[in-house]
């Protein structure tokens, strides 16, 4: 099996006994130095690398005006395009050997509770071998000492991974020290889901599944007055996240929308972990699911008395300590900061590294992390 070329949205060519349906790759998205056609390996650049960071040699030009978001917004169907996120949130997020949406997978991966059977297959696949020995994603990915989607302490992981990233890419302070445009509508773009999303609902299936998805979601909308049917934090993100809880349909809406708003044609599919941080449908499930944690701890901060109370402050503070930690990887995951060189030399950004090629197994595992464990 050969290696495909991964960018933001580009998609393999999917053998047919794999998926039958697929559409060929659109071509790969660079943002990257010099001439948009040429090869990244065949460009010149005057920068270097000094104790693991890039620096711009001195009179060196500043970084160009990134081009992934002009080239991924003309791969879009019309379809798409609204739903593409802001130029600047593109950029932060491309250009990286670590970026935002393989932490994002990998995250999703490890909390399986058929993980290892993933695993294996990958670890078959030769090109896999070879992209996990030169960027060490799996090791890395393998020692956040993986927790079971709905387990206990997975919801909180949950929940605080999806807030971190929702905080960092919601600060202007993020774009402004890379030297990009502050996206408008920033708060727009997290403030979650208001009302049902109806459209959205229409595509779960099965249909007779819809109903039940309809009333979670008005049950969780009032979740300061419905606080008490979870007993912690944790069980509420549990509840919200996987189906291995209960009666599909009822617990697991997240992983259900996810499927349900999933297209493997779209190169912001929001199915695939690794593509879909650039979909605004993306934000709008998961700016709703903060905001219903938000809601939870409000109101049993309000409502718990004596042991429970003591319990909720003690479970709050375990869900900003791990929310620190995820963020932290975050922010090292997104394109570089600028860096100083000399005294008066230029501050711009370093080269844009193009993301590592992605295994076609790899790219398979993505596409299929929302379904139920099998």
């Amino acid at each position: 099996m050969g290696s495909e070329s991964r960018g933001v949205g580009d998609r393999p060519s999917i053998p047919s006994n794999k998926l039958a349906d697929r559409t060929p790759a659109t071509a790969p998205v660079h943002a990257s130095h010099g001439s948009p056609t040429t090869p990244p390996q065949q460009q010149q650049d005057s920068s270097q690398q000094v104790d693991g960071k890039w620096k711009l040699a001195s009179g060196a030009a500043s970084r160009p005006e990134p081009d992934a978001a002009t080239r991924l917004m003309g791969k879009l169907s019309p379809v798409d395009k609204p739903n593409l996120v802001p130029a600047s949130m593109i950029n932060l997020l491309w250009g990286t050997n670590n970026d935002m949406g393989m932490h994002h997978l990998g995250w999703h991966l490890m909390a399986r509770p058929d993980r290892d059977r993933w695993i294996s297959q990958l670890k078959q696949d030769p090109d896999f071998v070879k992209f996990n020995a030169r960027t060490k994603w799996l090791d890395g990915m393998q020692k956040l000492k993986p927790l079971n989607e709905g387990s206990k302490g997975n919801g909180v992981a949950f929940g605080a991974m999806h807030r971190g990233m929702i905080e960092v890419l919601k600060n202007p302070k993020t774009y402004e020290a890379r030297g990009l445009p502050v996206p408008e509508g920033l708060d727009k773009i997290f403030e979650g889901w208001k009302e049902i999303p109806t459209e959205v609902i229409a595509k779960v299936t099965p249909p007779e599944q819809q109903p039940k998805v309809r009333k979670t979601l008005e049950m969780l909308m009032n979740i300061e007055t419905n606080w008490k049917q979870f007993n912690s934090l944790d069980e509420l993100c549990n509840f919200m996240q996987t189906q291995v809880l209960s009666q599909l349909g009822v617990s697991g809406t997240h992983n259900i929308l996810h499927v349900a708003m999933a297209d493997g044609h779209s190169p912001i599919d929001v199915g695939d972990p690794m593509l879909n941080l650039y979909n605004k449908n993306f934000w709008g499930l998961h700016g709703f699911i903060d905001n219903v944690i938000s809601g939870y701890i409000k109101a049993r901060g309000k409502g718990a008395k004596g042991a429970d109370a003591t319990a909720c402050k003690k479970e709050l503070a375990e869900f900003n300590k791990v929310k620190k930690a995820q963020t932290e990887h975050m922010v090292h995951s997104l394109s570089p900061l600028p860096a100083k060189v000399g005294t008066k030399g230029p501050v711009a950004h370093g080269p844009v590294v193009p993301p590592p090629e992605i295994p076609l197994s790899l790219r398979e595992v993505s596409k299929q992390m929302f379904q139920p464990p099998e």
